[in-house]
């Protein structure tokens, strides 16, 4: 059957087993919402709220054109090189390869890789804090939240043994759904705090650290791009990805930008790391839990299938389910928990993956591969196959791509560098946790910091945070 149809004038492959470009969207806001919708609130009041709105316009505009760059990328090797249109286990290391060499395609692995390994290691120590908050407060149950961890990632272990994308769909319809439920309990939760909290509220000083700490939390709240080439992949029309993670970008940033807005609002400067934590009714706060803690769990088996493929691809592995398989992507969780067991607090680690290697996978390197490969597939049209230069790419690029796409390369690197340095200062001063496994050396052990609200108590508002919107200070946190 001919793999390729005839859209507006121009060839384009179809892949007939594919699903269509409506379910990668679900695919694509499943992979990319999530921790964002905590988590925002919290970085709004590290940048204020002016300067927060202008990165949400921002970021979604950026995030978006990058994706779509990716997106363009794949179809050009998949028009120039057909060895792609059967199954690739690691389509955006193989865009650095075609556009840069074999060089770039063992940086871009590695920068895959270490972001799709830090944010499942994100997602674990969200979502099991969260279940650990939620059996100690309904059921008074109080497990370590390090052996959480362990039960969490074992629980979850099964799910992520599944070949690819097209396999697990209704799981990402699961994330979708939980999502939008977590988004009503949130509202409903601050719009009930708001009475008492919003005229209390007040607001952090804002400094440079904390701006760039806040693009940090910006950056890993819409970088998903690491896993959006293995979307792509599995779609039936891989050209209409542009259309489908518009409407991703779109959707999450409906999501996003409301519940950060009232947080940011309501609770001001005493906000942590999840909004969720500042909410005082505990039901709203253990449903809103729970269901982010649900969506976690089911992204992770997007996030985590393009990091088993690579290493499986490395070891040469069959692509049937067998031993080898369910010993490599064992050994792959095992080092996620031993991570999260090291650095047991999300936040920091969310904001140093966020200015790191997602400025990359997300900003940087889509803009880069778009250039290289249009200069390539114009010498491919005129019979020649140079690698694409400097001085080609300056010569032979449309002004407007070059003008747009340089722009966003600059802007990735200035801000994922100072991002970076600032998240590095952050976890190694002031948000420095003790790892699990040398707790027991310690006599003043921190665990207790994990609950947010355990027996009854609330994290209040106001300055001194002595604030209860039920007319009780004396079940405040203080």
């Amino acid at each position: 059957m001919n793999p390729f149809c005839h859209d507006d004038g121009k060839k384009t492959y179809v892949n007939d087993r594919g699903m269509h470009w409506l379910i990668a969207t679900f695919f694509l806001i499943g992979d990319i919402a999530g921790g964002g919708l905590v988590t925002l609130p919290a970085a709004l009041n590290n940048t204020g709220i002016y300067l927060g709105m202008i990165m949400f316009v921002v970021i979604t505009v950026v995030s978006s054109y990058t994706a779509s760059a990716l997106g363009e990328n794949w179809v050009i090797l998949l028009k120039r090189w057909p060895e792609y249109r059967s199954h690739c286990r690691k389509p955006y290391p193989e865009m650095g390869y075609r556009g840069l060499g074999m060089k770039m395609r063992r940086i871009v692995s590695y920068c895959v890789n270490a972001t799709q390994f830090s944010i499942a290691t994100v997602y674990l120590l969200l979502s099991s804090q969260i279940i650990q908050n939620a059996l100690e407060l309904l059921l008074q149950i109080r497990i370590s939240f390090c052996w959480m961890l362990v039960v969490v990632a074992l629980c979850l272990l099964p799910v992520t043994m599944l070949k690819s994308p097209a396999d697990f769909w209704y799981i990402v319809m699961g994330a979708m759904l939980t999502t939008a439920v977590a988004v009503v309990f949130i509202l409903v939760g601050v719009a009930y705090d708001s009475v008492e909290c919003a005229p209390y509220a007040t607001h952090n000083l804002i400094e440079v650290n904390t701006v760039l700490i806040g693009v940090g939390t910006f950056f890993f709240s819409y970088g998903g791009h690491a896993a959006f080439p293995t979307i792509q992949h599995d779609m039936k029309q891989p050209h209409l990805f542009g259309r489908a993670s518009k409407v991703a970008f779109f959707l999450v940033t409906l999501i996003y930008a409301p519940v950060s807005i009232v947080g940011y609002f309501t609770y001001g400067s005493n906000l942590t790391d999840s909004v969720l934590d500042s909410i005082q009714s505990q039901i709203v706060q253990t449903v809103g839990n729970s269901l982010i803690a649900i969506h976690c769990i089911l992204t992770l088996t997007i996030v985590m299938n393009p990091l088993n493929q690579e290493v499986e691809e490395l070891f040469k592995l069959p692509h049937e389910f067998g031993k080898e398989r369910i010993f490599f992507r064992s050994l792959m969780m095992f080092a996620i928990v031993v991570v999260a067991e090291t650095v047991p607090n999300f936040g920091p680690l969310l904001n140093l993956v966020g200015g790191s290697t997602i400025a990359l996978t997300a900003i940087i390197f889509p803009c880069v591969f778009n250039l290289c490969l249009k200069v390539r597939d114009k010498s491919l049209q005129n019979g020649e196959d140079d690698m694409p230069s400097l001085h080609s790419i300056l010569y032979e690029s449309a002004c407007c791509d070059l003008f747009i796409n340089g722009l966003i390369i600059l802007f990735g690197i200035a801000l994922g560098l100072a991002a970076t340095y600032s998240a590095v200062l952050d976890l190694s001063t002031t948000h420095f946790t003790v790892p699990c496994y040398l707790r027991p050396m310690f006599a003043a052990s921190n665990e207790g910091q994990n609950a947010s609200a355990a027996f009854g108590l609330a994290r209040c508002c106001g300055p001194h945070q002595n604030i209860s919107v039920f007319g009780k200070p004396e079940i405040c946190m203080l």
